[in-house]
């Protein structure tokens, strides 16, 4: 999970980079490894894969690892992180419940911070 729908060459490499050294040190053949940013967004036009938005996986029963990978995310609001992805307000996503438990906390500010019982 990370700025990797971004059109940023070194946000798009970041997580291949990551992906790779991972599959290098440990055996995660038996896990599915995807892409996610705040917002999905295809970046295969970009030689990378598409990238799911994080609240896809929210409400799963299947146990979920996120790690966090990315550049400048720690200081990015969510909002901020938004419009680098999409800029349009009424983005299908956004109207999901999902969506709306994920953004509801007050006290989340920053777009790249997931909570740990997520």
């Amino acid at each position: 999970f990370g700025a990797m729908g971004r059109h940023n060459f070194g946000d798009l490499l970041m997580g291949e980079i990551f992906d790779q050294n991972l599959r290098n040190i440990c055996d995660i053949s038996h896990y599915d490894v995807f892409f996610a940013d705040v917002l999905p967004r295809d970046m295969r036009e970009y030689g990378v894969r598409s990238v799911r938005g994080i609240t896809e996986f929210m409400d799963s029963s299947i146990r979920t690892h996120v790690v966090h990978v990315g550049g400048q995310t720690g200081h990015i609001s969510l909002q901020h992180a938004i419009r680098y992805i999409d800029p349009d307000p009424e983005h299908p996503i956004l109207k999901t419940n999902s969506w709306k438990k994920f953004s509801a906390n007050p006290e989340k500010t920053l777009g790249y911070i997931v909570s740990k019982a997520f």
